[in-house]
């Protein structure tokens, strides 16, 4: 699926780089954007005093997940940021619910 992504983005941007993407190389992009992506959302709540978190339980196709949104004020912008869905193998607890978040903020604001 990821690599079919990689090879629309390679025909609707015709940047050569995504021609015959294979799949490991797709996840290796995407690894990426994906870490850009935090380290640029770390460097904004640094500029923030506080920040909102919305958390969202569901399941879709019998499989559960937690959706969190971020809401801050930084550099007098409020921001609202999709951060992640993590699938939840086990039960939905609020335990296991607030573990999950704790270890996925502690990658973008260590402790």
């Amino acid at each position: 699926m990821v690599w079919h992504l990689a090879n629309v983005t390679q025909v609707i941007s015709k940047m050569s780089c995504f021609k015959s993407c294979s799949e490991g190389k797709c996840a290796t992009y995407m690894r990426i954007g994906c870490a850009v992506y935090l380290q640029k959302l770390s460097l904004l709540l640094s500029l923030s005093r506080a920040f909102l978190l919305a958390i969202d339980v569901g399941a879709k196709q019998g499989m559960s997940y937690l959706n969190d949104r971020l809401h801050f004020n930084a550099n007098n912008d409020v921001h609202n940021f999709h951060m992640w869905v993590l699938p939840l193998f086990y039960r939905k607890t609020a335990n296991i619910i607030l573990t999950m978040i704790s270890k996925a903020l502690e990658v973008i604001e260590p402790l």
